[in-house]
């Protein structure tokens, strides 16, 4: 009961705005159960919606690790959540370090094994942008 207490806890501060408590309120509980996935995934919303992407796309990977295919999270929500996050991260290390950045999407097909996952081809796509082997797309969806 405490646990669906204080995951429910971690959600209204988020749907409240309060992302830095939202982070160590789910810290908090993470340190005494650290094998509750939803628990990761919330603090990956509240690291998402203050722009840690990296901190995000941690807690994302071990969500999915978590949850082993047990189908406790939604993957489709959590897919795409991983992927805009990695991105992110990606872009803005690309910026000092083309290669670098590519090569951490790289990490996308390494948590969301085919046939799992959505966005191996926008991985693929990126990684080749991002070491300027193709110009960019004219859609680039922006999150930060």
């Amino acid at each position: 009961m405490g646990g669906i207490y204080g995951r429910s806890k971690v959600a209204k501060l988020i749907q409240d705005g309060e992302y830095d408590e939202a982070v160590e309120w789910a810290t908090s509980l993470i340190e005494r159960a650290a094998g509750d996935a939803e628990t990761h995934v919330e603090r990956a919303q509240a690291y998402s919606a203050l722009g840690r992407h990296a901190e995000a796309a941690r807690d994302l990977e071990r969500a999915v690790a978590l949850d082993g295919g047990a189908g406790d999270l939604d993957l489709d929500a959590l897919d795409d959540a991983y992927f805009s996050a990695l991105l992110a991260v990606a872009r803005r290390r690309a910026l000092t370090a083309p290669a670098e950045g590519a090569d951490l999407l790289g990490r996308y097909a390494t948590v969301f094994k085919p046939p799992r996952g959505q966005h191996h081809a926008d991985a693929e796509e990126w990684r080749k942008q991002l070491r300027g082997e193709v110009a960019p797309s004219v859609i680039v969806k922006e999150r930060d």
